[in-house]
């Protein structure tokens, strides 16, 4: 992920990873999801 490269500038640093943490919470929470969802209709 390009943001996540921009850890070396360091004033960015924080927010960067705040906003890699928040994306891949997302990602993570989507990912669960859907396999529940796929689950589910399974049943």
């Amino acid at each position: 992920m390009i943001f996540c490269k921009l850890r070396k500038y360091y004033h960015l640093r924080e927010m960067v990873d705040l906003f890699c943490k928040r994306l891949h919470n997302k990602v993570v929470r989507i990912k669960t999801e859907e396999k529940l969802n796929d689950e589910e209709s399974k049943s």
